[in-house]
Parts: structure tokens; sequence; C-alpha cells
């Protein structure tokens, strides 16, 4: 039986995406409760993608930047 190759790189990528939904989740749930106490579970939610996606794209312009 052949053994699998695992590129080592992307499990970093989904390590990188884990530990920025995870903040995300958490400074969302902080900003949302601090800025509006009577958000939903949903718009706490949309707010932690909208948090991770702009971590993504900030990182894109560093990148292209260098």
């Amino acid at each position: 039986m052949q053994k699998e190759t695992v590129n080592p790189h992307m499990s970093v990528r989904w390590r990188i995406l884990a530990i920025r939904s995870a903040l995300g989740l958490v400074f969302a749930l902080v900003l949302g409760h601090f800025f509006f106490p009577d958000a939903s579970g949903g718009r706490i939610a949309v707010f932690a993608v909208l948090l991770v996606f702009s971590a993504y794209i900030l990182e894109a312009l560093r990148a292209q930047r260098k």
C-alpha cells in the first residue's frame, strides 16, 4: 500500500484559517456586545466572517506591496 503524501503548507494554511476564524468570532462577540448590545447571533456571525475576510484582504495587500 502506497502512503499518501500531504502538502505540509496546506495544513499550515488550514491552521491559520482556524486561528483566524476563532479570533474573528471572539472579537465579533466582544465588539458586537460593545457596539450592538441587542445584536442577534446572525449579525455576530456576519461580523465574524467580515473580520476574517478583511484579515485575508489585508494580508494580500501587504504581500502585494513587498
